[in-house]
């Protein structure tokens, strides 16, 4: 019915180009965002009250009314943030929980950082615990890959260094990336290393490293 416009009493114009006819019935159905909106404009055929549509472009705004009607939607690297950001502004929680098991399962070493950050910026509980988990248990190889793990700020590199769930052959490890963060990036860190290194466990670092420290580490 709504491919080929059927019996459609409303029209939802996006960027005041693009027309999509659909039904108010559906919509409210859909999205507790639309069942309000629809109490207050009983009479209202055609909308362009909707500034974050225009945001999101009439393609995305076409695959989530779609979505409305069939209850099937091709979520991608391309189109799950939309989708995300469509799923906050519509109340869709089913959307909103597609999007962030499709992130859950794209994550690897190179984004996990990236959407840790993304994850805590909207308060996205569960992405953030996926995540942190992910860099927790394969920190050697995030610290090698990611170019995003630079960006940290002293806090969260922080919480991850401390945590008793930080998986790494040596502490040594932990002590070159830090070395690393401290020289990366705009901003001078140095001074930062005196509170970081107490969450150092230096007592697990090698002999070598040791040694290195204690005759010659300029940071020491």
């Amino acid at each position: 019915m709504w491919t080929f416009g059927q019996l459609t009493d409303f029209t939802l114009c996006v960027n005041s180009v693009h027309d999509i006819r659909c039904h108010k019935v559906i919509l409210a159905a859909s999205s507790t965002y639309f069942s309000a909106y629809f109490e207050s404009n009983k009479e209202q055929k055609v909308s362009h009250a909707f500034p974050f549509c225009d945001a999101l472009g009439h393609e995305i705004v076409e695959q989530i009314i779609e979505y409305f009607y069939t209850g099937r939607i091709n979520i991608n690297e391309g189109n799950v943030r939309a989708f995300l950001d469509a799923s906050e502004h519509l109340e869709l929680d089913e959307l909103k929980n597609e999007c962030l098991k499709f992130m859950t399962s794209q994550l690897g070493s190179k984004n996990c950082v990236g959407l840790l950050r993304f994850a805590r910026s909207l308060h996205l509980e569960g992405l953030q615990i996926a995540a942190r988990d992910y860099i927790l248990h394969n920190f050697e190889e995030v610290i090698a890959i990611s170019e995003e793990i630079a960006e940290l700020s002293e806090e969260e590199l922080v919480l991850l260094i401390s945590d008793d769930l930080l998986n790494v052959r040596c502490e040594d490890s932990v002590y070159c990336f830090v070395k690393q963060w401290m020289g990366s990036g705009s901003v001078v860190r140095n001074e930062a290393f005196e509170r970081i290194a107490k969450h150092i466990r230096f007592p697990f670092c090698s002999r070598d490293l040791l040694g290195q420290l204690m005759f010659g580490e300029s940071l020491m």
